[in-house]
């Protein structure tokens, strides 16, 4: 967690903090949202998959679109980095204007790879 440290050692304000893999508010406060991985959910595939024979050899590919990805977005106070971005409203407005278009990205990288 060296960002969370750092960021909490060397607060200055002015900036924050995106939240990846779990919900980080609880490491430093000015995270506007975190990218979760319900890795429970992942595991649970993986192992099922193991026992039954049934894991695909190239993998499992997992995004926005499997639901085992998502993102939180925090209501919370930022600090003051300007009207835009230090609230609630703005980020969540972003994910849900944003949404479609990155499980349609995801998709299209997919295919593409």
């Amino acid at each position: 967690m060296g960002i969370y440290k750092f960021s909490r050692d060397h607060y200055d304000y002015t900036q924050i903090v995106a939240g990846m893999d779990v919900d980080c508010l609880d490491f430093f406060g000015a995270t506007p949202f975190s990218v979760l991985v319900h890795i429970d959910n992942v595991l649970k595939t993986y192992l099922d998959g193991w026992l039954s024979g049934s894991l695909p050899a190239s993998g499992i590919s997992y995004g926005l679109a499997s639901g085992e990805v998502d993102i939180l977005v925090h209501d919370v106070n930022l600090p003051p980095i300007g009207e835009t971005f230090n609230n609630y409203a703005y980020w969540r407005s972003v994910y849900d204007t944003n949404k479609e278009l990155a499980i349609t990205k995801e998709g299209e990288y997919e295919k593409d790879n």
